[in-house]
């Protein structure tokens, strides 16, 4: 876990305007600026989105730490529930994500954890294996390399918080690199939505999470 504390650490703190960080500006859309980076480990993209938000490390952090709170940020995702309490702030958690037909449905076990550290916050975790979550019927297991957020009080405004989203994901089975890459981009809009939902301050109804897959075995 400390390995993913400090690379999420390390690209977040990056400045994405400096060409010699590799980083490679894509658009800015609904205020939010994004980046991709080629990764050394994987052909599969490195994005980042980063935005500001009303509300202070500790409140985001909090957020993040709810559960129902990221199924209602994500409009893809099916369920996500905690399946092991390592620690304080520090969880085993399984989700299931929805997919455009005719590809099929990804599931997720990562192991996450947050914490502040100086006056910033950090939420970041990594796929694992996990008895407790074997390969469902209708799924295909992705995995998540070092991903996470990073809230830091922005140095203009006492009232606002930069939040820096960093996600390298890799959905397995049969999808090409390129095709994974091309939307990969899109995932950088989920700051967008913490952002709009503290913009708000409404209460977050929690999603009922059921699913009808069976286990099955491990799948080539």
């Amino acid at each position: 876990m400390e390995s993913c504390f400090s690379e999420i650490s390390t690209l977040c703190a990056s400045d994405p305007s400096l060409e010699s960080n590799g980083w490679k500006f894509v658009k800015q859309t609904d205020g939010v600026n994004v980046y991709t980076k080629e990764a050394t480990n994987s052909p599969f993209l490195i994005i980042r989105g980063e935005t500001t938000v009303t509300a202070s490390v500790e409140d985001i952090l909090n957020f993040l730490n709810d559960r129902n709170n990221l199924r209602a940020c994500d409009p893809m995702m099916m369920e996500l529930k905690e399946i092991e309490a390592v620690g304080d702030g520090h969880h085993i958690v399984y989700s299931q994500i929805k997919t455009p037909w005719p590809v099929a449905n990804r599931d997720f076990v990562m192991e996450s954890c947050s914490r502040i550290v100086d006056g910033v916050g950090f939420s970041v975790g990594f796929s694992v294996d996990h008895k407790s979550a074997p390969q469902l019927k209708g799924f295909v297991r992705g995995h998540i390399h070092a991903s996470g957020y990073m809230c830091r009080p922005n140095n203009e405004n006492k009232d606002l918080t930069d939040l820096v989203f960093i996600a390298q994901v890799d959905p397995k089975g049969m999808l090409p690199a390129w095709f994974v890459n091309c939307a990969a981009a899109g995932q950088a809009t989920n700051v967008a939505r913490i952002r709009d939902l503290f913009l708000m301050q409404k209460h977050i109804v929690p999603v009922a999470a059921h699913t009808d897959a069976e286990p099955v075995q491990a799948q080539p």
